[in-house]
Order: C-alpha cells, then sequence, then structure tokens
C-alpha cells in the first residue's frame, strides 16, 4: 500500500486519465490528494487525535504539514508510521 493509492495517483496513471479536479474523494468530494487524506478528510478525523502534532490536526495546511513530515523527532516519526500504516490499510478497505 503506497501514497499511489490515492485517487490523485491512480487518475494521473489511469488508461483514460482523469482530470485533476475530477479526482475527488468519495466521502467528502474534494480533490483526493495526500494532503487531503491524511489532514482533511473526515474518514480518518479519529485517527489523527492522538497522532499528529497539533498543528497538523488543529491547524491543517501545507506549511505545518511538510514541516511535520520533515521532523527529526523520533517519538513523532514513530506516530507518523503507525498512523500511515493503520490508516492505508483502512483506505485500502474502503476504496
Amino acid at each position: 500500500m503506497t501514497f499511489s493509492s490515492f485517487y490523485i495517483k491512480r487518475g494521473r496513471l489511469a488508461i483514460n486519465k482523469t482530470a485533476r479536479k475530477d479526482r475527488n474523494c468519495t466521502l467528502c468530494k474534494c480533490v483526493e490528494d495526500e494532503f487531503h487524506a491524511l489532514n482533511m478528510c473526515p474518514m480518518f478525523k479519529n485517527e489523527r487525535v492522538g497522532s499528529l502534532s497539533g498543528a497538523v490536526q488543529y491547524r491543517p495546511n501545507i506549511h505545518n504539514f511538510y514541516t511535520f513530515l520533515r521532523t527529526e523527532n523520533i517519538n513523532e516519526q514513530e506516530r507518523l508510521a503507525i498512523f500511515l500504516f493503520k490508516n492505508l490499510i483502512k483506505y485500502k478497505n474502503i476504496v
């Protein structure tokens, strides 16, 4: 399971490429990219609590997201890894 499972990539790689604006999340109808899936989508709302840093959870924006992804804090890296693992499996089972 990789980020390529998100519709933003699947739509681009499809034989009949889907326009970016049409690669939408089935739950909330926003463009389904990595930022949306991990920071905004209601599908993962409960899982974000305790897994992602406060800035990412409560002030989701691309700057906080990239800062969090580049963290050198081992505890945050471990929480992120567990969050990604659990939720990408959940996503795979739903999609």
